[in-house]
Parts: C-alpha cells; sequence; structure tokens
C-alpha cells in the first residue's frame, strides 16, 4: 500500500519492445507520485515516451518492470476483470483522437462506458447533464461527422465524466483545438478539479498549457529530465 496523499504512484517503470534483435526502452526508470485534486502534466517532444506513460499510468498497458500503485492498489496484482472494473469506476479518459463510435450519436457515445451495466435512466439524466456542462445539450442527437474538432473533444471528456471517475487521463486534450475552444477546455478542467476535486493527468507539448498545472514532469527519451512543482 501507497501514502493515502498519493492517488497515484510510479516505481522504476521500464517499458520495453523488441524490434526484431533489437530491444528499445520507451520508458527506461520512471518514478513519479501524483495527488488527489492535482493537476499533472506531463511534457516532452513526439517519441520521449510520454503517451506510453500516460497509458501505463492509466492501466491501459502493463510496464516491463516497476510497479504502478492507484488508489493504494498495486495494479499489477489485479487479474484482468478486475482491472476492467476498476479502470470503468475510477479512471475516465480522453483521447487526442477522441475515439467516439461513428454510427452512435453524441447522447449514445457518452453512455459507452455505462453498458456492462445495462440501460439506466439516471445514467442516461447524467449523460444529458454532462453534456450540457461541456456546452452540447444541442447536439445530443447529431453523429461524430457532423461535429467540430472542439465539439468532439468536449463529448469526449463528457464521456469520461460518465461513470464519476476520481481520475481523468488526457493525451494532448487541445492540441487540436483553436485558442478558443481550448481554453474553454482548460476552464473545464480548473472547474472540476477545483469544485469535484478531480484529479487529471495530462500529457501535451504545449508549455503554454502548464501554468495551470500543480505539477510538472518533463520528459526525455524515457526518462524524466525535470520536475516542477510539489
Amino acid at each position: 500500500m501507497i501514502m493515502v496523499e498519493n492517488i497515484i504512484q510510479a516505481k522504476d517503470v521500464v517499458k520495453s519492445y523488441v524490434l526484431g534483435e533489437t530491444t528499445v526502452n520507451a520508458l527506461n526508470g520512471v518514478s513519479l507520485d501524483v495527488k488527489k485534486s492535482q493537476i499533472i502534466m506531463i511534457l516532452g517532444p513526439s517519441g520521449s515516451g510520454k503517451s506510453t506513460l500516460l497509458h501505463i499510468l492509466g492501466a491501459l498497458d502493463h510496464p516491463t518492470t516497476g510497479d504502478v500503485y492507484i488508489k493504494g492498489k498495486k495494479i499489477s496484482e489485479l487479474d484482468d476483470f478486475s482491472l476492467a472494473v476498476f479502470r470503468r469506476y475510477y479512471l475516465g479518459f480522453v483521447f487526442q483522437s477522441f475515439n467516439l463510435i461513428p454510427t452512435l450519436n453524441v447522447l449514445e457515445n457518452v453512455l459507452i462506458p455505462t453498458i456492462p451495466d445495462g440501460k439506466n435512466e439516471e445514467k442516461t439524466q447524467r449523460a444529458i447533464s454532462l453534456l450540457k456542462a461541456v456546452g452540447m445539450s444541442h447536439r445530443l442527437k447529431h453523429k461524430p461527422a457532423e461535429l467540430s474538432g472542439g465539439e468532439r473533444q468536449r463529448v469526449s471528456i463528457a464521456r469520461a465524466l460518465i461513470n464519476d471517475p476520481e481520475i481523468i487521463f488526457a493525451d494532448e486534450p487541445t492540441g487540436n483545438l483553436d485558442t478558443k475552444t481550448g481554453q474553454s477546455i482548460v476552464d473545464l478542467i480548473l472547474k472540476l478539479r477545483d469544485k469535484e476535486k478531480k484529479t487529471f493527468v495530462i500529457v501535451t507539448h504545449d508549455p503554454s498549457l502548464t501554468k495551470y498545472a500543480d505539477k510538472i514532469y518533463h520528459i526525455r527519451d524515457g526518462k524524466i529530465s525535470d520536475i516542477k512543482g510539489k
């Protein structure tokens, strides 16, 4: 078990890939911690390992060696079913490519994480409320192809929040957006941290976002090169 104040902790995480006869370390001994209700940002150039790190911290991938703890649980000790349930109720994900289902409308996309629980009117009303909160209540029946990039990102944020997770992982949440829309997404993240005590782990290449972070990890060549904040 880890200290309660650390909602996430990584210890000496290594992620290796074998390419032919060569072994490549995407991550090479990364250690970090995240406290509850923090906004953590991970910065680094393309190929630095930041997205790999995000996937491992979010229990979407396993480290080759090293350990990741979330809410005091050692993730490697959970079987596949337990891990899937844990992710569903405690973790939310916002992907750079949105990952919306093109054949489903906005409301249906937001409700996808609730499917294992069966049809639930309470969840439907929560989805509608979340879409209103992100300024998308007028687009409930629209398909992803009918939305702008900013609108798709808002939908993906609502989907990430549908099961009321404690931690949200976001990969370049403003990367595909214009300045105005990007700022509105940042404002929403700040509101969720301050009013709902959500924790955010955000990967970005945009240094202008760091002013909103409680702690910043710079990563280069699979290693943490600099840490700012507490």
